[in-house]
């Protein structure tokens, strides 16, 4: 049987994350705007971070990568992903 948001295709993995209280709350009241799980907006966070900083190293291409481009504050850089992106 299917879930909404889940796919047979796709195996998971189970982890315990240890983040900031206000960071969780924060998490789950965006969670709850976005009518998603905190799992996929977990989900959804990693899979920005990975692909900004994709297109990070290939923009860097053939040289070496600035280790401050890749920070949090440097990733902060990129375009804001607009509501209709989030699903």
């Amino acid at each position: 049987m299917n879930k909404p948001g889940y796919t047979l295709a796709m195996a998971t993995v189970r982890t315990t994350l240890y983040i900031d209280e206000a960071l969780f709350n924060r998490a789950e009241e965006v969670a709850q705007e976005m009518q998603i799980s905190r799992s996929q907006l977990y989900t959804l966070a990693l899979e920005s971070i990975i692909e900004r900083y994709e297109k990070l190293k290939l923009a860097n291409a053939p040289g070496s990568v600035s280790v401050e481009e890749l920070t949090p504050a440097g990733l902060d850089l990129f375009a804001y992903h607009s509501p209709e992106s989030w699903r």
